[in-house]
C-alpha cells in the first residue's frame, strides 16, 4: 500500500472482499451495484495447507498447485510477493477493453468495469506477464484527458454571451 491512511488507496485494495462459488460469481455480479464486485483471479504456483477456505470448491482445508481462486487485490498481492501465486490479467485490462477503448476511449465507462481502474491498473502492472499495460494506461489516460478538456472548452464558450465582445473592446490591456 502506498499511503497508509489514504481511504482511495485502502478502498482499491479491498476491490470488496467476497468468496463465493465459482459457479455463481457471474450471477452475484449481475445483481451487485454497479458491477462493484471485482476480485482478482490468482492460480496458485503451490500447494497450500490450511487456507481451504480461499477455495469455495474445494472439499478439505488445503488448496492444490495451479488451483485458479478469486481474491482481494491486497490478498493477491502478498501472495504474489511470497511467490504462492500468479497473478492473471483482470477483466477490466483485457484485449475487449482495449479495442474499445482505441475506438472511442471518452464513451467507455470506466467506474463500471473498474472503480479503481486506474490506481488498480497500476498497482496490478508489475503482477502480471502483460508489459502493455503501463501504456495501456496512459493512452487511455491521455485520450479520455484531451475529451474532456475539449468538452470543458466548448462549454465555457457556448456559456459566454455574445454581448461580452463589446465588454472586452472597451476595456484597455
Amino acid at each position: 500500500m502506498a499511503l497508509y491512511y489514504d481511504i482511495d488507496d485502502i478502498m482499491m485494495g479491498e476491490e470488496i472482499v467476497l468468496l463465493v462459488d465459482p459457479l455463481q460469481l457471474s450471477d452475484l455480479q449481475k445483481s451487485s451495484p454497479k458491477g462493484q464486485l471485482k476480485l482478482i483471479s490468482v492460480v496458485f504456483q503451490v500447494g497450500a495447507n490450511g487456507i481451504g477456505l480461499l477455495d469455495p470448491g474445494s472439499e478439505t482445508n488445503r488448496i492444490e498447485k495451479g488451483a485458479k481462486v478469486d481474491l482481494p487485490f491486497w490478498l493477491a498481492h502478498e501472495l504474489y510477493l511470497r511467490q504462492a501465486v500468479g497473478v492473471q490479467l483482470p477483466a477490466a485490462y483485457n484485449q475487449k477493453t482495449r479495442k474499445e477503448i482505441q475506438a472511442d476511449a471518452a464513451c467507455v465507462d470506466l467506474k463500471s468495469r473498474c472503480p479503481y481502474f486506474y490506481e488498480l491498473g497500476c498497482m496490478i502492472a508489475p503482477l502480471v506477464r502483460d508489459r502493455t499495460i503501463g501504456s495501456f494506461l496512459l493512452y487511455t489516460f491521455v485520450s479520455r484527458y484531451k475529451e474532456i478538456l475539449s468538452k470543458a472548452h466548448r462549454a465555457a464558450l457556448a456559456a459566454v454571451p455574445s454581448s461580452s465582445t463589446s465588454y472586452k473592446r472597451r476595456i484597455p490591456l
